[in-house]
């Protein structure tokens, strides 16, 4: 009885916070496993695109030693210093989408963000063959987010469209507002999903992949971010006709992106 006693005097919230405390930890582990599953799909694409410039340096740096006062030498310099930034703006790019995101939101531009999902997204050695199409992609729209999140949410997005077109085809990104919300849409004619599938979506750890092609994670972690967001995702699906995913997110303050 005195057991029970004492505990009837506890504060009757103190089990539910730590509920909230452990989902929300548990959710920021799966966020940043998802994230560095991205990396590990994108990783040879970086290895490349790093390997690259270091090969014109260091063929540079050949020619320069063999001649060491042979005419050209500044534009050599020049191409050197050109290949440092290039590496540098990789790195760095690389390094900003790796690290824990804040949860402090932002006024900023869709344009920008997806500007960001699709820089990292040419680091997948798949996109090589895949068309970014983002002519209906509006410029003035703005969303009041954590930026770092919708990033990954689209790159997610981007990385299933490349497997469901096979890794050639068309990814048409778009954007409209709607009833005060900005509409992000990320279109494939790939594969498409039938409505078993389309209902399964969403569950942790469910893949269509092949074993060791996904974690089962990316939608899952992406449908949280954007609740985490006040927003949603719609799907559009059929066998054999492709999907569309759109994000609907919370508009901010409507201009023109050449004012910002």
């Amino acid at each position: 009885g005195h057991v029970l006693a004492r505990r009837s005097t506890e504060d009757p919230t103190a089990g539910v916070l730590r509920d909230v405390t452990e989902e929300r930890t548990l959710l920021a582990h799966s966020i940043h496993e998802s994230k560095m599953a991205d990396l590990g799909l994108l990783a040879a694409g970086i290895a490349h695109e790093i390997g690259n410039p270091l090969s014109s340096i260091s063929a540079i740096l050949q020619l320069v030693a063999l001649d060491p006062l042979s005419t050209g030498l500044a534009e050599r310099v020049s191409s050197i210093e050109g290949h440092l930034r290039r590496m540098d703006r990789i790195v760095k790019t690389v390094i900003g989408f790796a690290r824990q995101s804040g949860r402090d939101r932002a006024d900023v531009h869709a344009g920008r963000i997806v500007d960001r999902a699709v820089e990292i997204f040419h680091f997948h050695e798949r996109s090589k063959g895949i068309v970014l199409e983002t002519s209906e992609l509006r410029r003035d729209l703005r969303v009041s987010v954590v930026e770092d999140e919708i990033v990954q949410i689209l790159l997610n997005l981007l990385l299933n469209a490349v497997d469901a077109l096979g890794g050639t085809g068309t990814i048409r990104v778009s954007s409209r507002e709607s009833g005060g919300e900005v509409h992000l849409a990320i279109r494939d004619e790939g594969t498409g999903m039938g409505p078993e599938t389309l209902r399964r979506i969403f569950t942790p750890f469910f893949t269509t992949k092949e074993p060791g092609r996904g974690t089962g994670l990316g939608l899952a972690v992406s449908q949280a971010l954007v609740a985490a967001n006040d927003g949603r995702i719609e799907v559009q699906s059929a066998p054999g006709t492709g999907s569309v995913f759109t994000i609907c997110l919370a508009g901010g303050a409507s201009r023109r992106a050449d004012l910002d």
